[in-house]
């Protein structure tokens, strides 16, 4: 990341977030119906606890971070045509050939983020 562009991780996630509303946007509107957006933060990031701790030591909470991945992600379909549309979440420990780059259970974030994101299907791994 570019600390000249995005001086901390929340300033890129709100340009992510318009530039998938976008993209979302024209794949309802074509007529798509099922969009999945991948979001690997929440396992990779939160549940893992090494990486929660290189956040804590780069003077970022990961537990706040959680909260603004949730606004964020549903912020993206917040508005957009919902009927005839299935939107799927992905989340996931990262995957290159079977290896994984983070461990971590679901149970740190589970109670925190499914009942809060609005979409209709979660696809972990």
């Amino acid at each position: 990341m570019s600390e000249a562009a995005y001086p901390t991780p929340s300033d890129a996630l709100r340009d992510l977030q318009d530039i998938t509303r976008q993209e979302i946007q024209a794949l309802v509107r074509e007529g798509v119906a099922y969009v999945q957006v991948d979001s690997i933060r929440y396992v990779f990031d939160f549940t893992d606890e090494e990486r929660r701790r290189e956040w804590q030591q780069a003077g970022l909470d990961p537990d706040r971070a959680i909260d603004e991945n949730i606004v964020a992600d549903n912020a993206i379909l917040d508005g957009i045509q919902r009927e005839g549309v299935t939107f799927g979440l992905h989340m996931c420990r990262g995957n290159n050939r079977s290896n994984y780059f983070a461990e971590g259970s679901y149970d740190r974030i589970a109670e925190r983020v499914f009942p809060r994101l609005d979409y209709d299907r979660f696809l972990l791994n």
